[in-house]
């Protein structure tokens, strides 16, 4: 059975269900073996994976036992409390009990004898305390598993413990066996739970918990039994002393006879010591499990009976090199493959005939979305489609949740293009410009190296040769462009084909598209080349740095052109930047991981981790420029009304005639940079493997309305009118040249940067909790130590131009003069241009903006193109906005089910606008919209628009 899945699927949930499907079958053929470690039913499960086929392709025998042994640690560790093997009751983990347990004189031990323990409940306490330590990690480990390895985040941490716990001078993670003074942990409260049992006070039961808490590790048992056995490891360690932990090889793995359920907290249990549940502050009784139907019963059919079938899953996304990405499709329809986890790459034009099932991740933005994606299952008679899609807690899935038959079914409008988008136009140029140029000299054709004369062997290389080809002005490859370029003044006026002004912009000495991303490659290889030189005088091995300067060299012509900037790519981005990926594995040379520089300042800043190709790859340093500088702008925004102040300036530097105050407050200053150049992972970094919980995605950063370009010339597209709903005047304003700015500020604290290598990381929060420059030895990208110690505070920012609608409503009324009001009304109106423009609401934004600083009746609204250099968007709202304000109105009319106080995600909420979330109220602006527009009563129309048939 061969799956299509929406982005994101890794894999992994589906190993953990088959391995925990493994353990179960294997553990019942050993039934007839007492003593059953780790170690052996890791080996049972490895021959059994083999047998079935259950391992990925490419793993040796040592890589499948440290898989499997990882598999069965995370079960010792009872990672997944509720629906674990253990969890559910399905296996138990018990110390080795030896027969001389049996034979212990209590009365020679010096345990408190006030609970009259047997031997056996003795052994059943020290289980029961040794469990609550497997829960923290405090356990060893088989030599092929670390703990530190990813698969174990966010628990991917050495654990220790000792008698009590103290700070540890190393940074050691170190837990008390005692908890300290006045305050109490799981195996205190335990005992306690047993002396309360016994008839005595909280006061006095915590008396004497705590004393024989401590005997029971210092006493004549821990040391002539339990340390000396090996059941717990002693580990000395500097500075710290003798640290403890679990012994791993002295466990066994069984299939418990007697199950017990707390009455309370429901937990299942498989040791039973006087009734108590063991569970942290649970009063509950522990009762007979006679297997009763509960909510997780899924999960234990699931290990039980589901067949062994492997599911191999691999990306498939615009990360991936083109070459690689066809070689697994191929391996997918071969059902080497059974499972895509896919970016919309996979929307258009592929026909795999066997596939029969799609799981889309979230509602798609259209029907015709919706459509080409289920279209992708069932392209056979003989195969049966199946088409899943979950819908998010957001407004847009939400809306659609409740109308599945709109997004299905409903009415396709005519899509419109907007044919102005320089920077598109201008890659589509150079497209013709190159395929024109390949076919004259095809030796050039292939690698960067080839294209570049790097290593200068073959004379001239093809920027020389292009430039010279440009300034003869061939009539053949003019006729070409005239052929495509849309004709439209401001566009004829951009590119002046006549006079070959477009040249400029691809070989324009400093600033040509071509002439930066040759100097960018270079600047690479000339770094590379001299670290090489460096280690080869320090006779080191310098194998490694050849391997990646092969990369960049070999890379195909046509993707470094197109992830340059300099052709049009997939999705047609039009300000990307690349995260260099500085290493020479295998994942590294079939990834092509880019952003546009919007997503880019938030998602490749400091902290953050891509993953692509089952790999997890960080940033670490921001690309430079030997013939250019990062820009760099100094700004502040006011604290009351939003205002944005920004000049341009060198990193250190101040801008004299700067603004100090706005709404008679003082302004903040910090500086903004613009990484253009890309960012780079570390040359001697290795990626790590995905852990089972992906970091949290960083906020997204706030957009800010700066000003109207170019107004007075003749290429920019600007309207202006005033429009009457009522007695209501609304003040419209469109431009094809707004600029707005996005920022990425650190949490408040911003980044630390090395201006002389490029070196970022997160500034760290000080006691007096100010973000200051601050000298840090640190190393650079390519792991050399830099001789620049002194770290500017930075935060992230893009300036970029679109277009935008600037949108004055009256305020009708001093109730709306409050804090709520205008966020509120700002994200219904995005909401409202979504539905009638009949577009995904992602390409939508939108901000606020007061021009003239305080007065809060001045503020309008304005929404902008959020799709790069511009599709229409802003135009059409700009001539629908009755449609708009209509819909808008209907969407926080309350079909969502919230109060009218507050929000959710199926009206106002989405996780771009988190900040906003606590003062967005629905109520305030569907009052307010009602009373702009009247009661005239409008609907929702197929999805898409809206009429004025009655509200459905």
């Amino acid at each position: 059975m061969k799956h299509f899945m929406k982005q994101d699927y890794s894999g992994g949930h589906s190993d953990k269900l088959l391995w925990r499907n493994a353990i179960i079958h294997e553990l019942g053929n050993l039934q007839e073996y007492d003593d059953i470690r780790i170690d052996s039913l890791a080996n049972a499960v490895v021959k059994y994976g083999k047998q079935k086929g259950l391992f990925e392709n490419g793993l040796d025998d040592i890589e499948k036992q440290k898989q499997i042994q990882t598999v069965l640690i995370k079960e010792f560790m009872n990672t997944e409390r509720q629906i674990g093997l253990e969890g559910l009751g399905l296996i138990s983990f018990t110390p080795e009990k030896p027969d001389k347990w049996s034979k212990l004189n209590m009365n020679s031990l010096g345990i408190n004898a006030d609970l009259g323990l047997t031997n056996d409940e003795l052994w059943e306490l020290y289980r029961t305390l040794f469990n609550s330590l497997r829960d923290l990690n405090a356990i060893t480990f088989p030599d092929l598993v670390s703990i530190t390895d990813q698969t174990f985040a966010p628990r991917n941490k050495e654990v220790y413990f000792k008698l009590e716990s103290e700070k540890s001078a190393l940074g050691n993670n170190i837990v008390g066996w005692l908890p300290k003074e006045n305050l109490n942990n799981k195996r205190l409260d335990f005992i306690q739970k047993l002396f309360r049992a016994k008839g005595y006070s909280k006061e006095d039961a915590a008396d004497k918990a705590r004393s024989l808490l401590k005997e029971l590790l210092t006493g004549k048992l821990y040391k002539g039994f339990w340390a000396k056995d090996g059941y717990i490891s002693e580990t000395p360690l500097a500075r710290e002393g003798t640290v403890l932990k679990l012994n791993y090889k002295k466990w066994q793995v069984l299939k418990p006879e007697n199950l017990y359920i707390c009455n309370k907290c429901g937990s299942i249990h498989s040791n039973n010591l006087r009734g108590i549940c063991s569970t942290f502050r649970c009063e509950g009784t522990l009762m007979e499990y006679q297997d009763e139907m509960s909510r997780f019963t899924y999960f234990k059919d699931l290990y039980t009976k589901m067949k062994p079938l492997p599911l191999i899953a691999n990306e498939h996304t615009a990360q991936l090199t083109s070459e690689y990405a066809s070689r697994l499709q191929n391996r997918f329809e071969r059902g080497e493959v059974n499972v895509l986890s896919c970016s919309t790459t996979f929307e258009m034009g592929v026909d795999v005939g066997q596939l029969e099932a799609v799981f889309m991740r979230n509602v798609p933005p259209e029907t015709a979305n919706y459509i080409q994606r289920a279209g992708r299952a069932g392209r056979r008679t003989e195969s049966t489609a199946f088409s899943l899609t979950y819908a998010k807690r957001r407004s847009h899935d939400l809306t659609y949740y409740q109308f599945p038959e709109n997004i299905i079914g409903g009415m396709i409008k005519a899509p419109y293009i907007e044919m102005n988008n320089e920077k598109i136009v201008l890659r589509h140029m150079f497209s013709v410009v190159f395929a024109w140029f390949f076919r004259k000299y095809q030796t050039y054709y292939g690698n960067v190296d080839n294209f570049l004369d790097i290593s200068g062997e073959g004379g001239k290389s093809a920027v020389q040769i292009l430039k010279e080809l440009l300034s003869e002005q061939p009539e053949d490859l003019k006729n070409s462009l005239l052929f495509i370029v849309p004709k439209s003044k401001s566009l004829q006026a951009f590119v002046d084909l006549e006079n070959w002004k477009w040249v400029d912009y691809l070989l324009k000495d400093d600033e040509g598209a071509l002439i930066i991303a040759e100097s960018n490659v270079k600047e690479i290889i000339d770094e590379l080349e001299e670290l090489k030189k460096r280690l080869d005088m320090e006779r080191k091995p310098s194998d490694n740095i050849l391997k990646i300067q092969n990369t960049y060299l070999k890379k195909n012509v046509l993707t470094f052109l197109s992830s340059s900037n300099v052709l049009p790519k997939y999705g047609f981005p039009v300000d990307v930047v690349n995260l260099d990926i500085l290493h020479n594995g295998e994942n590294a040379k079939v990834i092509n991981i880019s952003r546009d520089l919007k997503l880019a300042i938030s998602e490749f800043a400091p902290g953050s981790e891509i993953v692509a190709n089952k790999k997890v790859w960080k940033p670490y340093a921001l690309n430079m420029n030997k013939m250019k500088s990062w820009p760099v702008q100094q700004y502040a925004i006011c604290k009351s009304c939003g205002r944005l102040y920004g000049y341009h300036v060198d990193l250190g530097t101040s801008y004299e005639d700067r603004e100090m105050d706005c709404c008679h407050e003082p302004l903040n200053y910090h500086y903004y940079l613009q990484p253009v150049f890309g960012f780079s992972t570390k040359a001697d970094d290795l990626p790590g493997n995905p852990g089972e919980r992906r970091k949290a995605k960083p906020l997204p950063s706030r957009v800010k309305f700066d000003n109207y370009v170019d107004e007075e010339l003749e290429l920019t597209e600007s309207t202006q009118e005033v429009i009457k709903i009522g007695t209501h005047e609304i003040e419209v304003k469109y431009s094809s040249r707004g600029k707005l700015v996005i920022v990425n500020n650190g949490g408040g604290m911003g980044y630390s940067l090395c201006k002389r290598c490029g070196y970022i990381t997160q500034t760290k929060m000080t006691k007096t909790k100010k973000s200051t420059e601050k000298k840090v030895e640190h190393k650079n990208k390519l792991g050399k130590t830099c001789e620049n110690t002194y770290l500017h505070n930075i935060h992230l920012g893009h300036d970029f131009i679109t277009d935008v609608v600037e949108i004055r409503l009256p305020l009708m009324s001093p109730k709306f003069d409050q804090k709520s009001f205008w966020p509120s009304l700002l994200y219904s109106v995005m909401e409202g241009a979504s539905i009638e423009l009949g577009v995904a609401r992602s390409e939508i934004g939108g901000c606020l903006y007061r021009a003239d600083g305080v007065d809060v009746t001045n503020t309008s609204i304005i929404l902008y193109d959020d799709v790069p250099g511009g599709a229409g968007h802003a135009k059409k709202i700009s001539q629908n906005l009755r449609g708009v304000l209509e819909n808008a109105k209907l969407k926080v009319a309350g079909p969502c089910g919230c109060g009218e106080d507050t929000s959710c995600y199926g009206c106002l909420r989405g996780f771009e606008n988190q900040f906003y979330h606590e003062i967005l109220h629905r109520g305030i602006a569907h009052e307010y919209l009602t009373k702009l527009l009247g009661n005239e009563k409008y609907g929702f129309n197929e999805g898409v628009g809206i009429s004025k048939e009655g509200v459905l």
